[in-house]
């Protein structure tokens, strides 16, 4: 049976946004990724309202997931939960719906980091920032950490390597990657898709209810 697309809200802070309905790079983003990967993209754009101080999100509101029941981190935590009872349709699992957020911010917390995956709460979000060139190679990176993590025989590491990251300096895959350059994908690691409940619904009986929350960039 073919993959299904990837569902995924896209949600952008209203001051990259505009006057716009869509926001390009989310698009490219989206693009780019689908290339390299080998998925399609279902997404729907919403604009993150930013009109009081509850509702605007900082750099050091973007905390790792080990800090997100911390008060530094209760911005976070309630736009998680809150996008987490979003519903694509009703024959859709809320646990198969990715939340990207792109925040008007420049870096990730205290790291030089412009992207981070999070599986939380048995949902993943990813969140990016608006630093040169995010519209190209950031998200499909974060994107690979989102199929790892919905793959129960990968539980978020890389085929090829068993660890977080791939080990080879060009691999998308890499901890460091260029953000503008072509970069590469083994074979293992797009065969892995296959088994992301992200793409294949199936997989999503193998991957048990956990209480395992954990975030990487």
């Amino acid at each position: 049976m073919p993959n299904e697309p990837i569902c995924m809200y896209t949600w952008i802070s209203e001051k990259l946004m505009g006057d716009q309905t869509s926001y390009i790079v989310a698009t490219l983003d989206e693009e780019r990724a689908s290339s390299y990967w080998g998925v399609d993209i279902s997404s729907g754009h919403i604009r993150l309202i930013e009109n009081e101080e509850q509702f605007i999100y900082r750099s050091e509101d973007i905390v790792p997931v080990a800090e997100l029941n911390s008060p530094q981190g209760a911005k976070l935590k309630r736009l998680f939960d809150h996008a987490a009872k979003a519903v694509w349709s009703e024959d859709l699992d809320s646990r198969r719906l990715l939340h990207v957020f792109y925040f008007n911010i420049t870096k990730i917390g205290n790291s030089e980091a412009i992207g981070r995956t999070y599986f939380y709460n048995n949902h993943l979000y990813i969140v990016l920032t608006i630093k040169d060139y995010a519209g190209l190679n950031a998200f499909s990176h974060e994107l690979g950490h989102a199929l790892y993590f919905s793959n129960p025989k990968l539980m978020g590491n890389d085929p090829v390597t068993g660890t977080k990251h791939h080990n080879k300096d060009g691999n998308l895959m890499y901890p460091s990657i260029s953000l503008t350059e072509l970069l590469q994908l083994e074979q293992q690691q797009l065969n892995a898709v296959n088994n992301s409940y992200l793409v294949n619904p199936d997989a999503l009986s193998g991957f048990p209810l956990s209480n395992i929350n954990t975030s990487i960039e």
